[in-house]
């Protein structure tokens, strides 16, 4: 009976530690969170990369069965954007190793001279007799003060 009790507390504790994980290994220049000496079954963490790295994929693991699911490695990779290569106005993606610049909507030009707003007044949006305000990148038409109509179709 003594045998048995042991036995059972052993199984036990046994389907208890698998039910608990240990910190993962701190990716080099990354870090996760929460940051604890234990993990329960089911408990996440997410994995961040220092200043100037971004992780190569979006990571978060999950504690099962005592480890850390998935398994694969989490990887800080240098952003090329960090140091902004691009031009003033300009987006970029930093994509294994290559950046990318490219011109926002409401921007045309080359991303890395130069990006500039593209006015919608020059495509002349108003009616006859209207005059276009450029209002942060928007056609604004308006009849001119004494006229009446519709500023879209004419004044």
């Amino acid at each position: 009976m003594k045998y048995l009790f042991l036995l059972y507390a052993l199984v036990s504790l046994s389907v208890a530690l698998k039910d608990v994980c240990s910190p993962p290994a701190k990716p080099q220049r990354g870090f996760y969170f929460p940051f604890q000496t234990n993990y329960k079954y089911g408990q996440h963490i997410t994995f961040g990369c220092s200043l100037s790295y971004k992780l190569e994929k979006p990571v978060t693991k999950f504690c099962i069965n005592g480890k850390f699911q998935p398994t694969d490695d989490v990887v800080c990779i240098l952003d090329q954007c960090h140091i902004n290569p691009c031009s003033l106005h300009a987006g970029c993606h930093s994509i294994k190793g290559m950046v990318v610049c490219f011109c926002p909507p409401g921007y045309s030009g080359d991303p890395r001279i130069k990006c500039t707003g593209i006015n919608p007044c020059d495509s002349n949006p108003c009616g006859f007799g209207a005059s276009c305000t450029n209002r942060d990148g928007l056609a604004l038409c308006t009849c001119p003060a004494g006229s009446n109509g519709d500023p879209l179709w004419g004044c």
